[in-house]
């Protein structure tokens, strides 16, 4: 359903009448003194209220006729760039405060993590192409070569594990590149696309931000750009949260233009996993041939 469906006349009439129903109790209406033309005009503010919250964004689900296949094939990791260094325990624990129990646990002695190569496989079944149940083998081969090269040049464990928390993302970003130039896939040998349309309502986000720091204006540049992960941005009149935040200063002005831009209605900066998409050269081909 989009916006437009729901404030058709036929889609208001049937929510009058679910609501008219709701307020019938077994001893007759609840409210005998309700205006029904008032009725009417709530329910067209309240659902026009909720159009102008959400934003309606076509869907395209890509479904293959028979049995797709998928995965990555062993190989060795480039790693001769790699010399991340350890970073302080304080600057650690600021960085992945709300990062999860296990992770704030590897700081004090409790790690949950049997392997240090965990630290990698973690990060990397993020990724929406990656299949740990069935390519387990090829991912801690990989992990493996990570802790082995920063083993190779840090002191100890400790140093390697570390490294491995604190520079989680670009270590996974590295390797899940790689990983790009060595995968493999059975194809079906055709696709079925439909595109619907509908309304995305937007899960709540919830942030973390260090005791103290207030929540910044998102038209003002901060002063010192390295922090920026750890702020929270307010201010907006557009986005469909009242708080953001960015993973870099290019993100913060970015959603500076979109709220200067009068052509934009609404924006919002999308949650992990709040979208699934699949890449692939067959799926792409796919859909530039048929909705472009």
């Amino acid at each position: 359903m989009s916006g437009a469906d729901l404030l058709g006349d036929d889609t208001q009439k049937e929510l009058t009448e679910t609501v008219k129903r709701a307020l019938t109790g077994p001893q007759g209406t609840l409210y005998p003194e309700l205006d029904e033309d008032a009725l009417v005009g709530v329910i067209r503010d309240v659902s026009t209220a909720f159009v102008n919250s959400v934003i309606a964004i076509p869907r395209i689900q890509v479904y293959p006729k028979g049995a797709v296949q998928a995965g990555f094939h062993r190989f060795d990791l480039d790693l001769r760039r790699m010399n991340l260094q350890p970073v302080a325990k304080e600057i650690l624990v600021q960085e992945l405060t709300g990062g999860g129990r296990s992770t704030l646990a590897a700081l004090h002695g409790g790690i949950e993590e049997v392997r240090l190569a965990d630290h990698v496989i973690r990060r990397l079944v993020d990724y929406d192409d990656v299949d740990y149940d069935r390519q387990a083998d090829v991912l801690y081969d990989l992990a493996d070569q990570v802790v082995r090269h920063l083993q190779g040049y840090l002191a100890d464990d400790d140093e390697v594990r570390n490294v491995l928390l604190f520079h989680e993302r670009q270590i996974g970003d590295l390797v899940h590149g790689q990983m790009q130039e060595h995968a493999w896939q059975k194809e079906s040998e055709s696709y079925e696309a439909k595109v619907f349309s509908g309304l995305i309502d937007p899960k709540p986000q919830n942030f973390t931000r260090i005791e103290g720091d207030p929540i910044h204006q998102f038209d003002i540049p901060p002063r010192d750009r390295s922090k920026i992960r750890s702020m929270v941005f307010g201010g907006f009149e557009r986005c469909l949260y009242p708080e953001q935040k960015f993973d870099s200063d290019s993100e913060r002005a970015f959603a500076v233009l979109l709220e200067q831009e009068g052509s934009v209605l609404k924006w919002f900066k999308p949650g992990p996993k709040t979208f699934r998409i699949g890449y692939g050269a067959r799926l792409n081909k796919v859909l530039l041939r048929d909705y472009r």
